[in-house]
């Protein structure tokens, strides 16, 4: 120990290698948390691990992250972020995603399809034309319960008749639409 000499214990007086009493060993272990250069390397190797926030998986900080945080990341978000910001329960969260510039139809496709897609982010995907003019994310958002039904009977005109005659038989689509559907499909087949 260097520090050993600097003890004037008298335990240390007779073996100054030696760790001492308990109070010697308090003396010489609140002088090594002063000193880092008397930190012993494993001591060192706990205060170099990662903090509790860096070990989070990316989905813990984002669950972690507060509300606002989350909107404003949601508008500005990579691929990764956005595909792990889509699992959100907050409806808002969907919302900004969806008005974020760099989403792609492959995630419109996939906002279509959540349960917890509501009215406002339903109505805003409808009124886009770029993502409205794939048949696929007005199937998607006919067929959601959570589409709004006068936004899902203004898209329906727009689906093939294939997917009409589908959607008359069905029994998981709202009444009003399969009734729509159904007319429809009369009025194409004559």
């Amino acid at each position: 120990m260097s520090d050993a000499t600097a003890c004037s214990c008298a335990c240390h007086s007779a073996d100054p290698g030696s760790p001492g009493c308990p109070d010697c060993f308090e003396h010489h272990e609140t002088d090594r948390a002063t000193d880092p250069a008397q930190v012993p390397e494993h001591d060192q190797a706990i205060e170099d691990a990662p903090s509790e926030r860096e070990r989070l998986a990316p989905i813990d900080e984002l669950r972690a992250m507060p509300r606002p945080q989350k909107l404003i990341l949601a508008g500005k978000a990579d691929r990764a972020t956005r595909v792990l910001l889509m699992r959100d329960v907050d409806p808002q969260v969907l919302y900004y995603l969806c008005k974020n510039p760099r989403i792609t139809l492959d995630e419109i496709l996939e906002i279509t399809k959540l349960a917890t897609l509501n009215g406002s982010v339903a109505d805003l995907i409808a009124t886009t034309s770029q993502w409205i003019a794939s048949e696929q994310v007005r199937l998607n958002l006919v067929q959601n319960p959570k589409t709004p039904t006068p936004t899902a009977l203004k898209l329906l005109g727009g689906l093939n008749i294939k997917h009409l005659q589908v959607m008359a038989k069905s029994w998981q689509i709202k009444p009003q639409i399969k009734q729509a559907a159904l007319k429809l499909v009369l009025e194409r087949g004559k």
